[in-house]
């Protein structure tokens, strides 16, 4: 199994940082990993609305 490289956080202001995507499969990746958190955020925020419609209050 390969290693998998997490770039450390940039912070605030250090322009000395840039975050560098220097291959097309690294650039792939990024995508797909945005692509992947955009629908499980989407698939949360239906069952989320989904327990709050069928929550009964009070």
């Amino acid at each position: 199994m390969g290693e998998t490289y997490v770039p450390a956080l940039l912070c605030l202001g250090d322009d000395s940082l840039m975050l560098n995507v220097t291959e097309a499969g690294d650039a792939d990746s990024v995508a797909l990993l945005l692509t992947t958190m955009h629908r499980l955020h989407k698939q949360l925020d239906d069952f989320t609305t989904q327990l709050y419609i069928a929550y009964a209050f009070g």
